[in-house]
């Protein structure tokens, strides 16, 4: 009797032990196996049975699981620079050199019971060593994950966001990022309202090649995006006046006929905002101090767009990736287009991107507008075109101040007119590059 037991005892811890060998992985490191290692195979190791079954099932399987994997941090142990902690409250970290800026997940529940574990992350940031009070916007992350077959599967994520509302140090971050967001849009709108003023200036020398480009705001006034004066004017008139979007533009350099220089200086109307200017090369600069002079000399190339005479031309701007996706996508940043709706156009109406690129309209009247590229709805044909393997899009009604983006991926040409304007000749054109 006392031998049986003893056998299966043995028996039993045996089984036992080989179970709890086969189990390689804590929760934690199939976590960071499945959100770090950069592989899909690994990603899908800890998917659900069921989940993949059904993913294999509705044929969704190369789309399903890059989505699901997105909300994770992909890469061989490194991911623009981010570094992985196998124990402790930090799970991963990066640090931007540039600015020293640093990013962090920490794991603040890491619960084990039995065949079940619940994992909770939060995301920090942090200048220099002080918590960034915008750490609040960012959600919280809760993991279950489940025990099937020796191997830890992900069975439910869920999302959590807390905004204390009264709180003041909450509020002093949310100003803040509201001021640099329009900081960032004046920007852009100036940088814009450059390479109008550059285009303008091409089509001015073009109609006059005896006299060459101009210093002459009232002579670009008067220039137009085609012959006759039934064609737009290539400005509109807050720019023809030299004032806009909260800066006073200027234009200098001009030497001897035919001039083949100049130097336009946009300058901010209220202290802390940055001096914009650019020249003939298409070059767009800016000085953090405010000044045209320093701008002229000394200025800093415009990371974001550069203008040419072909229109405003968005260029991809390298980008320190703190963290995100490790692909390509991930590590380069596309710039964001402008284009500004006025009464009856569209400014700038023709313009250049590459594939992948977004463009942004603003309605910047009392009215509203549209975006439309819909080929039946277009009172003239030829104001609506677009690649074979491209897709229509309409914006529907953007009341006054209202926006709307539309990324193109298809390169070729794209026509598109306002459904509610294009009578009066608001239409524009866009040309993707591959």
């Amino acid at each position: 009797m006392f031998r049986s037991r003893l056998v299966l005892l043995l028996v039993f811890t045996s089984s036992l032990y080989a179970q709890q060998a086969k189990i390689q992985q804590s929760p934690r490191q199939a976590l960071i196996e499945m959100f770090f290692s950069g592989g899909q195979a690994a990603f899908e190791t800890h998917l659900p049975d069921a989940t993949k079954l059904a993913l294999v099932k509705a044929g969704a399987m190369r789309f399903g699981v890059p989505m699901l994997g997105s909300l994770g941090f992909h890469g061989n142990g490194q991911v623009g620079g981010l570094q992985i902690v196998e124990a402790g409250p930090i799970l991963a970290w990066s640090r931007d050199p540039r600015t020293g800026e640093k990013f962090q997940v920490n794991i603040d529940t890491d619960d084990l019971m039995g065949d079940q574990a619940e994992l909770a992350l939060s995301f920090h940031t942090f200048k220099g060593e002080v918590e960034d009070a915008m750490t609040t916007f960012y959600p919280k992350v809760n993991l279950k994950m489940a025990l099937q077959g020796g191997v830890w599967k992900l069975k439910e994520i869920g999302l959590g966001l807390r905004l204390p509302l009264d709180d003041p140090e909450f509020l002093k971050a949310l100003t803040q990022t509201f001021q640099k967001q329009e900081s960032a849009t004046s920007g852009m709108l100036v940088a814009n309202d450059l390479g109008i003023l550059q285009n303008a200036e091409v089509k001015y020398r073009a109609l006059h090649p005896e006299h060459g480009f101009t210093c002459s705001l009232q002579d670009l006034a008067i220039v137009r995006f085609g012959h006759g004066n039934s064609s737009a004017l290539v400005l509109d008139r807050a720019l023809a006046s030299g004032t806009k979007d909260g800066y006073k533009f200027a234009i200098g350099g001009c030497g001897s006929p035919p001039v083949t220089s100049f130097e336009i200086t946009a300058v901010p109307l209220q202290a802390g905002k940055p001096a914009l200017c650019a020249d003939q090369s298409g070059s767009v600069k800016y000085s953090a101090d405010g000044l045209a002079e320093t701008c002229v000399a000394n200025g800093q190339p415009w990371e974001g767009q550069r203008a040419t005479g072909l229109g405003v031309v968005a260029h991809f701007v390298p980008t320190t990736a703190g963290h995100g996706s490790g692909s390509a996508e991930g590590t380069r940043g596309r710039a964001t287009v402008v284009v500004r709706m006025g009464e009856n156009e569209f400014t700038p109406a023709r313009l250049t991107i590459a594939a992948g690129q977004t463009v942004l309209w603003k309605n910047t009247t009392g009215g509203t507008h549209t975006v439309t590229l819909l080929p039946e709805r277009a009172v003239n044909p030829g104001d609506a075109q677009l690649p074979k393997d491209a897709k229509p899009f309409d914006s529907g009604i953007i009341p006054s101040g209202g926006t709307f983006r539309q990324s193109f991926t298809a390169p070729g040409t794209y026509k598109y007119f306002c459904s509610q304007h294009e009578d009066n000749g608001m239409v524009g054109e866009i040309v993707v590059r591959r």
